[in-house]
């Protein structure tokens, strides 16, 4: 789990990111000579729009550990672990002797 310092650095990184975007955005306006030309604000509001419109498909991103027949082997023989074994008696477990498998 993140921190909360690692997750405010995260965000600090992006917003860093974002601006400097924005700085690159206006400079290119600039060279084009284009007088119309978005605040820090509107082009956030752009930005946004369409990273959710390219970052995700119509049905969804799928989440979590892939679904496999391999995996669900796995966890079907980890619940079968066969017959417990009987735990010894106080009196055999203390008596001083080995009791080696024979």
């Amino acid at each position: 789990m993140k921190t909360v310092h690692q997750i405010e650095k995260r965000n600090q990184f992006t917003e860093h990111r974002v601006i400097n975007s924005w700085v690159m955005f206006k400079k290119v306006y600039n060279i084009k000579g284009n007088d119309q030309l978005l605040n820090l604000g509107t082009f956030r509001l752009e930005l946004a729009e369409t990273l959710c419109k390219l970052g995700l498909p119509a049905n969804g991103a799928k989440r979590g550990r892939p679904s496999g027949s391999t995996i669900q082997n796995e966890v079907v023989m980890k619940k079968f672990r066969g017959v417990a074994q009987a735990i010894p008696l106080k009196d055999v477990e203390l008596d001083l002797t080995c009791h080696w498998a024979v």
